[in-house]
């Protein structure tokens, strides 16, 4: 067959569409790719056969031939770009879709060129004298006008996806550079931590005793206790037992080195037991066959059982109090007839009366009628870890507080320490009776704004640290904080930070040169303290104003500074009727890692691990409040909160959080000091007295942010794939976010999955999702924050998305009260007011959930769960 100028352009075509098709396909566009090889392909090669066919027919005809093959394949383009993209046809998003705009700026173009060509075509064409002259100008008319579309089409889709024209790249993505979010607004405190033996990696520690006879480490894990040589670079762990149950705690015999007796606490809520095996004493150190011999046994929630040897001897076992949130259980700590909320002291090397132990003679409740005669001390919450100084044999503990306090307790023989009438030395609950005995103040105690979740340690003798001696050092288990009380006067000094940290202590030990060592249950390695480098920042340089932090371009319009992107959720969290605006910060073009951060759980859970942030990345959300009720347009910010990553060694990453509180002018915002802010704002409203009402909010100190921002969510709560993976539609272009992440240069690396087949949450308000799908997503980012495994809840339930509802521990009796509910669960299906996580929500205050970031209970999201609750078919 002869070639004519019409079948050579059309070869040409054809290529140049395998060239446009191969870069289109490198960014993520297959159904372009198919759109532009159709396209293309029928356009030039339909033009040029019709041409050739029909040399004398007119161009006008010659059109209404080609134009609607060419239509036939860009239609299957614009099928296969939704179904690839996830958008369903709708005209309220049309305007918004850059999808939608690209196919119809294409088609335009189309359109318009095909209308030109055609007027062009019928002048020259149709004018000519000769069939082959016409037949060579239609050709060479219709090769220039297709490049001519494809260019135009080119040039629209680089604008559509890019900036003013311009094609995003990580090359050319606009860096944010103005970043001034650099330290922090506080001194740094003088001790930081290190990993003491950096080869070795636990699976959730709770406990570990250095053996001095033996020169060796015992570490209790979940459920086994291993045993390794004091050796920095010791890289090989070896296992000692396995116990039924979680273990709580344990202790080596003081003559272990020659009996080999070793006391565990383990057990499942709500039954604890102290325990006793035997354990080889020669390597390797393995338990004894059928060695298992249980002490003694008690129920209670908590994860208690504490145990210590005194220097007399005798097993002290702290037991925690059943009662928290059941006012028919106060007052249990109180009474000498249960071990509820006491430490015991017995003799478990002289056992009598038909026991595993002894009672000594000299307890102090030893005779009395009505007492039981193990309880050395009472009034006690919740001890987590006590310990005897080694010089001065005192024991002293830390008390996990309930509301609002935590509590150093110097423990001593028959004193009372006030549980549940206070809580440390504050009164806990009002309408209680005062009890009949004294009560002793603690040492030391921390606000909830400070400090949460107590583990108490250790008096320090070691020499490393000389500014640290005679100090009693202990943590807090959410906070990562580590301070110091000075006890050599005799009555303790105010305690001091002595670090902050991200680590969750679990515990405090001292080796034989009497040297102190932290265990991280999260990180799951044994850390040391030592001094801090000294500061590269001055405390004065972090912006005290929200303007000074380099975020915005504008904060009074809420306008970001260039390179930092707008974000949305697909399930926000309650906050007391604010709405949210959230901004990602990434410091020049640096990337996110996706779903590479596993722990605690050390599972791969795709679409529920963490993303790992480069050095300096900040997160924003802005809150904002109507200010008069119902009224959209009165929305004014009242704060805004800022998540600051300070990237350390080992992969650890340290969030620190921080909130800055609007002025009066809603101009610029003030940086809120670390024990944070209650603000009352007037607020109108029709439906209240005199048409207003109050609405006091709280700006949350620097503790409560970790509260939230807890490292078994991965402290990021909204930025993850299942809130992050959908469509948004800000400044009028909408697309899946996660895809705007990738081709922005945002990730290091590309998706994994198309975001289709990636996990999303459901949105809690689409009530066209069924009501459970959106419950359990209501619930996983209003409190599975805390509520799952390391979560820092006290409770056993699992209230993540993703975990399958018989794994929720949902149908179990509640642990912490029944709210006075007669034979009430934490859910009950189909009966919501029997349902305690129902009534919890239901409340503030005492009882009430979540404890902080809210003063508002959630109507829509009580709503929600309650037909939740109501729908539930049977037990599940």
């Amino acid at each position: 067959m002869k070639l004519n100028p019409v079948r050579i352009v059309s070869c040409v075509l054809l290529l140049l569409a395998c060239v446009i098709a191969i870069f289109d396909y490198s960014q993520q566009r297959p159904a372009i790719l198919i759109g532009w090889l159709g396209v293309v392909f029928f356009w030039g090669f339909c033009a040029g056969i019709v041409a050739a066919a029909k040399p004398r027919l007119s161009a006008l005809a010659t059109s209404c031939i080609v134009w609607p093959l060419a239509a036939v394949p860009l239609a299957l383009a614009i099928c296969l770009d939704w179904h690839h993209e996830g958008i369903f046809w709708s005209w309220a998003t049309w305007p918004a879709s850059p999808i939608l705009a690209y196919v119809g700026g294409f088609s335009l173009s189309i359109i318009w060129i095909a209308c030109v060509e055609s007027v062009l075509i019928a002048l020259l064409v149709e004018r000519s004298r000769s069939s082959v002259m016409g037949h060579s100008v239609r050709g060479y008319l219709l090769t220039g006008f297709c490049l001519i579309s494809i260019t135009s089409a080119v040039v629209a889709d680089y604008h559509l996806r890019g900036l003013a024209g311009e094609f995003v790249t990580i090359d050319n993505r606009v860096a944010w550079t103005d970043s001034r979010v650099i330290g922090t607004p506080e001194p740094p405190p003088p001790f930081t931590t290190r990993p003491a033996f950096p080869g070795l990696r636990f699976a959730s520690p709770r406990a570990f005793q250095f053996c001095a006879h033996l020169d060796t480490w015992f570490v209790a894990e979940e459920s086994r206790i291993v045993c390794f040589k004091n050796r920095r670079n010791v890289s090989e762990l070896e296992e000692v037992l396995t116990v039924p149950g979680e273990i709580y705690d344990f202790v080596l015999a003081d003559d272990f080195d020659r009996t080999g007796n070793l006391y565990v606490t383990a057990g499942a809520n709500p039954r604890k037991h102290v325990t006793r095996y035997k354990v080889s004493t020669e390597p390797p150190h393995l338990a004894l066959a059928d060695s298992r011999q249980e002490i003694l046994s008690w129920s209670s929630p908590y994860a208690g059982g504490c145990l210590r040897f005194g220097p007399d001897g005798m097993l002290y076992v702290s037991i925690g109090d059943a009662a928290s949130d059941d006012p028919s259980t106060y007052g249990s700590a109180q009474n000498l007839g249960t071990w509820q909320g006491s430490v015991l002291r017995i003799d478990v090397n002289h056992p009598a009366d038909g026991k595993q132990y002894g009672i000594p003679v000299d307890n102090p409740f030893v005779g009395t009628e009505g007492v039981d005669p193990e309880i050395w001390a009472y009034g006690i919450r919740h001890i987590w870890r006590m310990n005897f100084d080694g010089k001065t044999g005192r024991l002293y503990g830390g008390d996990v507080g309930a509301d609002s306090w935590e509590a150093i307790y110097h423990i001593e023989r028959g004193k009372n320490y006030g549980w549940s009438y206070r809580e440390g030395s504050h009164p806990y609950r009002t309408g209680k009776q005062p009890v009949a005995h004294s009560i002793e103040d603690p040492i030391a105690e921390h606000h909830h704004s400070v400090m949460r979740s107590i583990t108490g340690g250790d008096v320090y003798h070691g020499s490393r640290l000389p500014g640290l001696r005679n100090r009693y050092l202990y943590g807090g288990y959410d906070t990562g904080t580590v301070w110091a009380l000075g006890i050599d006067s005799g009555e303790a000094e105010p305690p001091v930070l002595i670090a902050d940290t991200s680590l969750r202590i679990s515990s405090f030990a001292t080796d034989a040169d009497k040297e102190i060592y932290l265990l991280d249950t999260v990180g799951g390695q044994i850390h040391e303290l030592e001094k801090s480098a000294t500061a590269l920042h001055d405390v004065n340089d972090f912006p005290r104003r929200l303007s000074e932090t380099g975020l915005f371009a504008s904060v009074e319009r809420q306008i970001p500074a260039p390179g930092v992107v707008s974000y949305s959720v697909n399930s926000p969290l309650w906050s007391d009727g604010a709405e949210k605006q959230r901004f990602l910060a990434l410091p020049g073009r640096t990337t996110a890692e996706f779903e590479v951060v596993t722990y605690p759980q050390y599972q791969n859970l795709p679409g529920y691990n963490g993303w790992r942030f480069p050095n300096g990345t900040v997160l924003v959300k802005t809150f904002s409040l109507e200010t008069e009720s119902g009224n959209p347009q009165s929305k004014r910010p009242i704060e805004t909160r800022i998540l600051h990553l300070e990237s350390l060694p080992g992969d650890n990453d340290f969030w620190r959080g921080y909130t800055y509180a609007w002025n009066d002018d809603f101009t610029d915002a003030l940086l809120v000091e670390s024990g944070g802010l209650d603000r009352t704002f007037q607020i109108s409203d029709v439906d209240s007295p005199d048409g207003k009402r109050e609405h006091t909010w709280r700006y949350p100190s620097r503790s409560d942010c970790t509260a939230c921002h807890t490292q078994a969510a991965k402290t990021l709560l909204g930025v993850n794939t299942a809130q992050l993976n959908r469509t948004s539609f800000h400044h009028g272009a909408g697309e899946n976010q996660l895809s705007v992440l990738e081709r922005y240069g945002y990730l290091s690396a590309r998706l994994p999955l198309h975001p289709r087949d990636l996990p999303a949450l459901p949105d809690p308000n689409d009530e066209t999702i069924p009501v459970a799908q959106r419950a359990r997503s209501y619930l996983h980012a209003n409190c599975a924050h805390c509520h799952q495994y390391f979560g820092g809840g006290n409770s056993r339930i699992d209230l993540r998305f993703h975990v399958p509802m018989e794994k929720t521990h949902l149908n179990e009796k509640p642990v912490h009260g029944m709210l006075g509910i007669p034979d009430a669960r934490l859910v009950v299906p189909g009966d919501p007011e029997r349902s305690i996580l129902y009534q919890r929500m239901a409340r503030r205050g005492p009882g009430g959930m979540p404890k902080v970031g809210t003063k508002i209970p959630d109507s829509d999201g009580l709503d929600l769960i309650y037909g939740w609750i109501l729908a539930m078919p049977g037990k599940h």
